[in-house]
């Protein structure tokens, strides 16, 4: 059998199936946003100095985070590994000196966007392929990577992750 027989043998199908295929990629991608890093930010995490009116969450334990994330207070966190930072048992300054430096990577912070290029949060990880999924009706963002010990999946959905820009 030729390598190309089923597209000629079969069209249409084969087209219905790759536009489905297309339209399922683009309504799923369109969600995604991508974290947009900024040395200010990172030098006032560095400097203990942390942007106010964000709820903050800590992925791993307190004494060697992986990650630390700050939305603004009407969006959550669809991750279920993240606990929220209080003050009275984990203060932020404890959680930024301890946060796990990946080799060869030093912390980074980064805004979280929505769809519409408006900042509703910020991270701040030695990790690097990371990407948000903002669900602007159900106000949740979930955290995506290929880091090994970042990776929640949130609820076991398909994701992907890129460098931060």
């Amino acid at each position: 059998m030729e390598k190309w027989a089923i597209f000629r043998a079969r069209p249409l199908p084969v087209a219905a199936a790759m536009l489905i295929a297309v339209t399922l990629a683009a309504g799923c991608a369109g969600s995604f946003t991508y974290g947009q890093r900024d040395a200010e930010l990172t030098q006032a995490f560095s400097s203990h100095q942390f942007p106010p009116g964000y709820r903050y969450y800590f992925l791993g334990g307190e004494n060697r985070p992986y990650a630390i994330v700050g939305l603004e207070p009407d969006y959550t966190l669809s991750n279920k590994f993240y606990k929220p930072v209080t003050e009275a048992d984990r203060p932020m300054e404890k959680l930024v000196d301890a946060l796990y430096e990946v080799p060869y990577s030093r912390p980074d912070a980064a805004h979280i966007v929505d769809l519409q290029g408006r900042r509703i949060g910020v991270w701040y990880s030695s990790a690097r392929l990371v990407s948000f999924r903002v669900d602007p009706e159900a106000r949740s963002v979930s955290v995506f990577s290929d880091e090994p010990w970042i990776k929640d999946g949130a609820n076991g959905d398909f994701y992907t992750a890129r460098f931060l820009e």
